[in-house]
């Protein structure tokens, strides 16, 4: 019975620490893609940075959404794509309410800003 109890507890440490590592691991992945992103629109290739962030925003973090969110609402903005601003913009606002995040006063802000 004791071995049994021990097996038990090593599976679920083992377990424990998979999930906490394939979390890291995605956690990893999605800021490498922003800072490519973000290197793509310093770069000026806007329209390629807007796709790598709109792949991204998802599984980004409630503060690296608001960022990615501002880029790809001036992008849309810009190039006259009232439909997907529209729905990057109702996009924002739901995140912001399910998350408690300040996307809501980036939009906000942005649309108060001439362009």
């Amino acid at each position: 019975m004791q071995k049994l109890i021990w097996a038990s507890i090593f599976l679920c440490c083992v377990g424990s620490c998979t999930v906490i590592f394939l979390a890291v691991q995605k956690s990893v992945r999605i800021a490498a893609e922003i800072e490519v992103a973000d290197g793509l629109w310093d770069r000026g290739e806007r329209a390629a940075a807007v796709g790598r962030y709109k792949t991204v925003y998802d599984d980004a973090s409630s503060k690296q959404k608001i960022r990615i969110v501002s880029h790809i609402l001036e992008f849309e903005a810009l190039a006259n794509n009232s439909d997907e601003t529209k729905i990057w913009v109702g996009r924002a606002l739901s995140d912001s309410k399910r998350s408690e995040s300040n996307v809501i006063l980036i939009i906000s802000s942005w649309l108060s800003t001439e362009r």
